[in-house]
């Protein structure tokens, strides 16, 4: 099996870290960003298997970032996943029309984007986790996790009202 890669580009160094460390406790490859231009140039240079961008970081916004992949030619089929505190409508639409998988910033973020990770880069719970013992993840090793059909691959791409604490924000 081929060994799977992700690039993680977030301006939060502490951020990018834990989830760079919990990816490689997946047996993930990992590559770590801190601006959207080191993003795009890794981007290009490594064509990893997914992509996670915060939207607000030094060097260009990752929404940009997320716009000039899906619009590559090399690029555009890499799955994106957008990490980001923001909230707002625009954010949200944005994500949707360049099919980018919103996941909302929060004190539990490995355990929202874990599974999604897991999803999209056709991971399955294996002996991976069992390496560096339990702590990494709360499903146990010998569950399989679910394969997301595409249709809600596209419905999850909306669902943000999933993510957040209070859907009511939204409203506001």
């Amino acid at each position: 099996m081929t060994t799977k890669n992700i690039l993680i580009a977030d301006d939060d160094h502490d951020l990018a870290g834990a989830l760079a460390l919990r990816c490689e406790g997946l047996g993930i490859d990992t590559r770590v960003a801190h601006d959207a231009m080191t993003a795009l140039t890794l981007a290009h240079d490594q064509r990893p298997d997914l992509i996670c961008l915060d939207v607000n970081m030094p060097g260009g916004s990752g929404l940009s970032a997320c716009e000039m992949i899906s619009l590559s030619d090399e690029l555009s089929e890499i799955p994106v996943i957008i990490l980001t505190g923001c909230y707002d409508e625009e954010t949200i639409q944005r994500c949707h029309n360049m099919c980018a998988y919103y996941v909302l910033k929060c004190p539990d973020v490995w355990g929202r984007v874990e599974p999604l990770i897991r999803e999209l880069l056709d991971l399955d719970s294996t002996c991976a986790d069992k390496a560096v013992g339990s702590t990494l993840v709360d499903t146990p090793c010998d569950v399989k996790q679910p394969r997301l059909p595409e249709l809600y691959r596209e419905i999850a791409r909306d669902v943000v009202y999933a993510q957040l604490e209070d859907p009511a924000e939204l409203d506001n």
